[in-house]
């Protein structure tokens, strides 16, 4: 059974997705919610990749539920979306070092720094021109931020790379491994996921020959706060 998309298609519409495939590198807070928003607005080739298994304190900030408890988190997030869904994501139950992991598009999601620099040399610079965008965030308490570059684009790469620090300094920046709140993390996702939409419409939409030039519309960075509510966005070089 095919859900029915028809109160969204007016912003994404999943059948001009076609084939194109979604890689996510993480299933923890943020890397939950967002492989369960793409399926739910109909994105179907979704590869997951982490090596971790659900265990309790993951159930109130992540979307697993208790019979989760003791699987490993991609089969878990699988299980998630069939029953909600009604189709199969692929799934790696392993860390990623140096696996092709190309796609049209990669959210970065590990829990270290270090991870998302090593990931990005090993797996996604060779295949640099292959991939449309690279999404990136980070999380504390009640902020974060979303990073959204074409690693084609040299030096929109660099200045992303510019903006990792060492996991020494993880306990008082945001970074997913420090704090992990539901609504933040929903909040996060969502606003990952809209990078997506925006840079699809743009590029590939139905209408995008007459947004010709809307591409540097696209933040790159965009820093946000809860409580009260702030929101900070920038883009990066064009070439």
């Amino acid at each position: 059974m095919d859900l029915d998309y028809l109160r969204q298609l007016n912003v994404f519409n999943p059948h001009d997705f076609k084939d194109r495939k979604v890689t996510i590198v993480g299933a923890g807070a943020t890397g939950s919610y967002i492989v369960f928003l793409l399926a739910q607005i109909g994105i179907k080739n979704i590869s997951i990749w982490d090596h971790d298994i659900v265990e309790e304190h993951n159930l109130p900030n992540q979307m697993f539920f208790i019979e989760h408890i003791g699987e490993p988190k991609v089969e878990a997030l699988k299980d998630v979306i069939k029953r909600k869904c009604g189709f199969e994501i692929e799934t790696h139950n392993e860390k990623v070092v140096d696996q092709n992991i190309a796609a049209n598009y990669v959210f970065l999601l590990t829990d270290t720094m270090a991870s998302r620099k090593e990931i990005y040399k090993n797996c996604i610079d060779a295949k640099r021109l292959f991939i449309d965008l690279v999404i990136e965030t980070r999380m504390d308490a009640d902020n974060g931020r979303v990073y959204a570059f074409k690693p084609g684009r040299t030096a929109q790469s660099k200045e992303w790379l510019d903006t990792l620090y060492g996991d020494e300094e993880s306990s008082e920046s945001v970074c997913g491994a420090t704090f992990s709140v539901a609504p933040t993390a929903a909040y996060l996702a969502s606003m990952a996921v809209w990078k997506l939409i925006q840079h699809f419409d743009v590029e590939y939409g139905p209408n995008h020959t007459e947004k010709k030039g809307k591409e540097t519309e696209l933040y790159n960075e965009s820093i946000f706060q809860l409580g009260p509510e702030e929101i900070l966005n920038r883009r990066f070089a064009l070439v």
